[in-house]
């Protein structure tokens, strides 16, 4: 919105990226515009300030639940997965006792392949998103950290990524990840 209207009053070059990065909202101080226009950026920059503090109070809040979870402080420890993950995953599998292995976690949270086999013929094709939404994204969002890792998983996911594209390769390791909750969570919950 302050770009449009920084736009619509003739600043077309604007020298930040961000407009309300630090550097940027000293820059927009300094810019004149014309009266009528000149209340829209202080009007927004309080909503900006107001946002600010009721997601720093949020994430304060977050953080705080997350370090008293035991299982949410196991699954902190894997690579890709922080509080905010790591309590979505604990509230979107329940009870990890309903899952024996990995590849049931990986079923549930539709990061399969969708197969069709008959006699000799085998088809793997995209994903089956079956299941639930908001696990395979916390799965995938932890994914796209996999690159960070040194161990031969982080290697496998680069090779991989290298191989068959970024993408696949971060739903290929969002369902190798979920053998690591499986594995990691009933220790945590012990």
């Amino acid at each position: 919105m302050i770009r449009a209207l920084l736009l619509r009053s003739g600043v077309a070059d604007v020298p930040v990226r961000r407009v309300f990065s630090p550097p940027g909202l000293a820059w927009l101080e300094a810019v004149v515009l014309a009266p009528e226009a000149q209340a829209s950026p202080t009007r927004l920059r309080q909503v900006l300030v107001a946002i600010q503090a009721e997601a720093g109070g949020a994430e304060a809040r977050l953080t705080e639940r997350a370090s008293t979870d035991p299982i949410a402080g196991a699954l902190d420890t894997l690579v890709g997965i922080g509080p905010v993950l790591g309590l979505t995953l604990r509230a979107e599998i329940g009870d990890i006792r309903r899952f024996r292995r990995g590849a049931e976690l990986a079923s549930y949270a539709g990061v399969v392949p969708r197969v069709e086999a008959s006699a000799s013929r085998y088809w793997s094709g995209r994903i089956t998103r079956e299941g639930a939404p908001w696990l395979r994204w916390a799965l995938v969002e932890a994914a796209m950290h996999a690159h960070r890792r040194s161990d031969a998983l982080g290697h496998w996911a680069r090779q991989l990524a290298i191989r068959k594209g970024l993408f696949t390769a971060r739903i290929a390791y969002a369902r190798r990840l979920c053998d690591e909750i499986v594995h990691v969570w009933p220790r945590a919950a012990e």
